[in-house]
């Protein structure tokens, strides 16, 4: 017996921050899914991205984009219209996180930071306005862009990437954690706004996803041995004692895209291996 309901084919979907990491896993499993992939970000490595969505027998356009630029923005969807038609598929997941405190106490923090945390300075105006830049308001750019498209079929599905750190405070990330509790929240209410249009709007909360011991960074100016220790205490802390993938994050996205979770709207799931409970 088949399911065809979670097939995508004939959907087409749009990525944004699908350069690597969590965007490249979700862009890669919908174009497994059956759909046609455009991937959006800063980074060059789009390009990679669309090339992998080709090979794997799918239409994909890699178009660079700033979420924190309305007007590349609404260029990049009106590009998708133009060469497939249509926007079915919005997956919001560009965003940013400076890992640093808000105010340096003593020159340091009580807390224990994950490896990647900064104390060189606390964080800047500058740096915790582009993560509400990009994060937040950059969703919002987006929603409202493809929304004019989705509202005219009466059709869509928006998917957009909070962070388990929207449901639970964390060590540290002020800023980023509300940034992403703006996301969720965003995305319920837009839910109700766009529900009469046949929308629906959904965020997943990822946690500890795809990173491993082996994702060393000199530039952090710390041992391997403290970096590989900050990692085992993520995994300690998580109640399945492993790190999530992106293509499981990828399937979660899959299913809220789909004519499956058609009747799945407003909601926040978390995607956490229980952390969050």
């Amino acid at each position: 017996m088949s399911l065809k309901e979670f097939d995508l084919a004939g959907r087409t979907a749009i990525v944004t921050g699908a350069a690597r990491g969590i965007g490249k896993g979700i862009a890669l499993t919908l174009a497994d899914a059956g759909a046609d992939v455009v991937a959006t970000d800063v980074l060059p490595e789009i390009e990679q991205t669309s090339e992998e969505i080709r090979q794997r027998g799918r239409r994909s356009l890699a178009i660079p984009t700033d979420v924190r630029q309305t007007e590349q923005v609404d260029a990049m969807v009106e590009a998708t219209v133009a060469e497939f038609g249509k926007v079915d598929i919005l997956v919001s997941n560009a965003g940013i996180d400076i890992k640093k405190p808000l105010i340096l106490v003593d020159g340091g923090s009580p807390l224990r930071m994950r490896a990647d945390a900064r104390f060189d300075s606390p964080l800047l105006e500058e740096e915790w306005e582009a993560m509400l830049d990009i994060n937040l308001k950059g969703y919002v750019r987006c929603a409202i862009a493809v929304g004019r498209h989705m509202i005219e079929r009466k059709s869509g599905r928006i998917i957009a990437i909070g962070s388990v750190a929207g449901l639970r405070a964390g060590d540290i990330g002020t800023i980023y954690a509300a940034s992403k509790a703006g996301v969720h929240q965003f995305s319920c209410a837009l839910s109700r706004e766009w529900s009469p249009f046949n929308i629906t709007v959904n965020c997943i909360a990822p946690g500890a996803i795809g990173p491993t011991e082996s994702w060393y960074v000199p530039s952090w100016n710390i041992s391997r041995e403290e970096h590989e220790e900050s990692f085992r205490r993520v995994v300690r802390s998580v109640p399945l004692k492993r790190f999530g993938s992106t293509r499981e994050l990828g399937m979660l996205t899959v299913f809220l895209a789909s004519e499956a979770g058609a009747y799945i709207s407003g909601q926040v799931i978390a995607h956490d291996g229980g952390f969050s409970a």
